[in-house]
């Protein structure tokens, strides 16, 4: 049996729902499905083979489980992402996705913008690094 194909890699810099977000829209890209409650279903049905050859570490595991207030509501079809405040930190969904003022908080002169992107490695089949991540 070979082992995964791609590891995923949570972006760096991101706070912890952004890299929650961000990595659970990696993951439906990768896998082609909707919805975070579609892959689960899939996943709770068929195990690993849901996640299509990739390789989701123990501590994005444990993330993408801590953020599941979040990760739940992350969307593909229709769009439903997370933006996050650079200066307040608040986070809100998002059915577009764009820059935008923070209307979060008060007097917060912030921008939302959408966390930075999770990142796919390729592995071979010793389960090695082929390229390293950014």
């Amino acid at each position: 049996m070979h082992g995964p194909t791609y590891r995923l890699v949570p972006p760096h810099g991101a706070t912890t729902e952004g890299a929650a977000a961000a990595c659970a829209a990696t993951i439906l890209t990768h896998v082609g499905l909707p919805s975070w409650v579609v892959l689960a279903q899939d996943y709770n049905q068929r195990g690993e083979p849901a996640l299509c050859g990739l390789e989701v570490p123990e501590n994005v595991r444990e993330l993408l489980d801590t953020q599941a207030w979040l990760v739940n509501r992350i969307s593909l079809q229709p769009l439903v992402t997370v933006v996050q405040c650079d200066r307040c930190g608040r986070v809100q969904f998002s059915s577009t996705g764009k820059d935008a003022p923070c209307g979060l908080t008060m007097g917060c002169v912030g921008k939302l913008t959408r966390p930075p992107a999770a990142t796919l490695v390729p592995v071979d089949n010793q389960d090695t690094l082929l390229t390293e991540p950014d």
